[in-house]
């Protein structure tokens, strides 16, 4: 009996190893697939926002421009003038086509969030636009199952990276949705809010499902447990979620009902009393006359490149589609008071166009002005996290862009004075 109960203490403590290292093997695995969803994510986002950017100014700008044509039309008197039906007509068409790419715009924008998921930086965050952003990740997954009700009340910014409480959301509303059958859309709902307690932000996401019984409330946090059905859940989005959150001195709390439904409570240290408040001041060039620049930009789509020399008209733009191109250019001519250049290119990249620059004419680099579609490398990521020049994303507010190149012209040619 003795040697036989030393040969099961034995087994016990080998099940026991097994077990251990195919729980952190699964980790692992979930931790590859999260990171391969990222990478194909950015990958999207960029193949989107490259022509979104050019469809959507042109869709403005004719939006813009319509109506004084309409005007004019309706006030013809010629045979050919087309009726105030068919000018209508023309008019809701363009407002339904850039109503449609607005929406493509903030998919494009939440798909590049989450892409971000392993960028440890720390900046000010509204936790209103992260929940927004999850939103639009997964309201696929709510808009068969329950109403969606946005209470958003007056809070300040955390430090944190925007990307990472995405994906804390992004989990909480996933498991919102799935605690709620399909089919009984006016009879459920999940209700967001948002508000402040002192010196904390406050987050809940609560859903009228199923709930989840007393004895498996201490668990949810725990890796690998699901309350959902096998092949659901890995049953790690809580877990992941409440790292996250720990990770910024926060905490979330959770509530639970059976036949009455949930409530998962994030909260978190608002700025850290170092971070200054971020104020929006009004530029120069909004202040002042117009001030005319001289522009390079550099980009391989030839739709975009268009629509910036729509925005910059006033200006005098010289265009390069490619890396290669602009550093012959630039060889040449350094007389550029802003530089507005591509991350992602074939070739030579934006960031090895600015390292050239770095070493051969220092002031102009620091002029140099980068524009993202939401795809990195991983050198390219960790390259910007290294300089302060400005990044601009794809696809572009006109108004915007134009206050920000005015801005960043004037601030150029008062170094030079």
């Amino acid at each position: 009996m003795k040697g036989l109960s030393g040969q099961t203490k034995g087994l016990v403590f080998t099940l026991a190893e097994v077990t251990k290292r195919k729980k952190l093997q699964d980790q692992l695995a979930q931790s590859d697939r999260l990171s391969s969803m990222g990478m194909l994510a950015a990958g999207v986002a960029h193949e989107i926002n490259n022509p979104l950017s050019y469809v959507l100014y042109n869709l403005e700008s004719l939006a813009d421009d319509l109506p004084p044509l309409i005007s004019a039309l309706r006030q013809s008197t010629s045979a050919m003038a087309p009726t105030p039906f068919m000018l209508d007509d023309v008019v809701d068409r363009f407002k339904d086509a850039l109503e449609g790419t607005r929406r493509i715009k903030d998919v494009a924008r939440g798909l590049a969030t989450f892409s971000r998921v392993d960028d440890n930086r720390r900046e000010p965050v509204n936790l209103a636009q992260v929940i927004d952003v999850a939103i639009n990740m997964v309201f696929n997954e709510i808009k068969y199952r329950a109403r969606l009700v946005k209470d958003y009340g007056r809070i300040s910014s955390v430090m944190a990276s925007d990307a990472k409480l995405s994906q804390v959301f992004l989990n909480l509303l996933v498991n919102a949705a799935h605690a709620i059958d399909e089919g009984d859309i006016e009879d459920n709902e999940i209700r967001v809010r948002t508000w402040q307690e002192g010196e904390e932000v406050c987050a809940e996401v609560r859903d009228s499902g199923r709930g989840v019984a007393e004895e498996h409330l201490s668990h949810l946090f725990e890796p690998f447990f699901s309350t959902k059905d096998i092949g659901v859940s890995t049953g790690l989005g809580l877990s992941i979620s409440k790292n996250i959150v720990e990770d910024y001195e926060g905490r979330i709390d959770v509530t639970s009902a059976v036949g009455e439904g949930t409530s998962f409570i994030v909260r978190l240290p608002i700025r850290a009393a170092h971070e200054p408040p971020q104020v929006m001041q009004q530029s120069k060039a909004e202040s002042g006359a117009h001030t005319h620049g001289r522009v390079l930009v550099i980009d391989d789509e030839a739709g975009i490149r268009a629509a910036m020399l729509r925005m910059l008209d006033g200006h005098t733009v010289i265009e390069a589609k490619s890396g290669e191109e602009a550093l012959k250019i630039l060889e040449a001519d350094q007389a550029f008071d802003v530089i507005l250049c591509d991350v992602m290119m074939p070739g030579m990249s934006g960031t090895e166009l600015h390292q050239w620059l770095a070493k051969t004419h220092p002031q102009l680099a620091g002029e140099l002005v980068f524009i993202t579609g939401g795809a990195f490398t991983p050198k390219a990521r960790e390259y910007l996290a290294q300089v302060d020049n400005t990044c601009i994303e794809k696809p572009f507010d006109p108004k915007d862009f134009k206050r920000t190149v005015a801005a960043l012209i004037r601030t150029s040619q008062e170094h030079v004075q």
